[in-house]
């Protein structure tokens, strides 16, 4: 197994605010913590909900570089115009989840809904717990998952659960890392 540094990350997380103002505040803390890094992070392009307070925090921060992929049906209600980066349309959310999969480095994973937990289930199963098939199977790409407030308690049980039951491989949890808050996530990506 390679591990190399990360100098892109993929953003999965809600275009909705949540139930309590700690989800936004969250939101821009990585967005903040993540653009003081001369990194790109690939997200879903929406300028609304935890999305939209990532990304302007990000963008704000002014060292990393901010783009985003958007089915073309989600354009109209997402507007990634609004925040003045580069997006690419695609024709599906497949097409979608591919490209942010392919273009990342790593994950990171932010509360959020359906969506997002589509997305960490198949960078889980298309990247086999960490590794992707499009032409990187060497190379070890994790996936951070920001468990804020217990938000992901639940998956993660599953997840093990899974394991014992013998239906998931144990090397999936190899590139899962839970942490509780943004700091522990942060560093992480410092060299």
């Amino acid at each position: 197994m390679q591990k190399k540094p990360i100098t892109s990350v993929a953003i999965y997380l809600g275009a909705r605010d949540g139930t309590t103002p700690d989800f936004m505040t969250l939101a821009h803390e990585m967005g903040a913590g993540l653009g003081a890094y001369p990194i790109t992070a690939i997200f879903g392009a929406s300028s609304h909900g935890l999305m939209g307070a990532f990304a302007k925090s990000f963008l704000d921060a002014g060292k990393g570089t901010l783009k985003g992929y958007l089915p073309r049906y989600f354009l109209k209600g997402n507007q990634p115009e609004a925040l003045g980066i580069p997006y690419v349309l695609t024709e599906t959310l497949a097409e979608r989840k591919y490209k942010l999969m392919q273009d990342a480095d790593a994950f990171l994973v932010l509360p959020g809904g359906m969506g997002t937990f589509d997305e960490v289930f198949n960078t889980l199963e298309e990247g086999l717990g960490g590794y992707i098939k499009a032409g990187r199977d060497d190379v070890f790409r994790p996936v951070f998952i920001l468990n804020h407030d217990g938000f992901f308690d639940g998956l993660k049980i599953q997840i093990e659960k899974a394991i014992a039951c013998g239906f998931i491989s144990p090397r999936a949890m190899t590139c899962l890392i839970f942490e509780k808050n943004a700091a522990d996530i942060l560093a992480h990506f410092k060299n």
